[in-house]
């Protein structure tokens, strides 16, 4: 099989069913330069053991691919599972995961992150956090939430 769009076609079809033995054998045919966003799809996709896959295959799940932390990925696209799953593999807390929960509007995935302890006040400087964004959003619940766990600003201070 040497057609690339197939190639992509079989690797979407395989993060759709989470098939973590076709991906392996698929990887192969796929330059490494090319992995990141294969990554990100299957932690969008909620490809629990295709990210394993990639992990085991050399990948880091603590890096930055594409513009943002896997774990913020998963936190935006309400997977409590895939998130539970990249901190198993050693996935750090950081960046602005509780903002990018807080978007997405899922109170189940707030309070999961504020349980594993996330900071209430994470955010990037001059940006909204999760409670700024709550607000933002009428996101009733999710602000009172936020607020019972010690959130205190709206927008990170730029000195933070």
């Amino acid at each position: 099989m040497t057609d690339p769009t197939e190639i992509w076609t079989r690797l979407d079809h395989a993060h759709d069913a989470d098939d973590s033995e076709t991906l392996k054998s698929l990887l192969t045919l796929v330059p490494r330069a090319e992995w990141d966003s294969l990554i990100v799809s299957a932690v969008c996709t909620g490809a629990v053991n295709c990210v394993r896959a990639y992990v085991a295959a050399g990948m880091d799940p603590a890096q930055d691919y594409e513009g943002g932390t896997l774990i913020s990925y998963a936190a935006g696209f309400e997977s409590p599972e895939m998130v539970r799953t990249l901190l198993e593999l050693g996935t750090p807390l950081t960046g602005v995961i509780l903002v990018a929960a807080a978007h997405s509007g899922s109170v189940p995935m707030v309070k999961l992150l504020l349980e594993e302890g996330v900071d209430p006040d994470q955010g990037n400087p001059g940006f909204p956090t999760a409670l700024g964004t709550a607000r933002a959003f009428g996101h009733h619940e999710m602000e009172q939430l936020l607020l019972k766990h010690g959130a205190t600003i709206e927008v990170a201070p730029s000195d933070r």
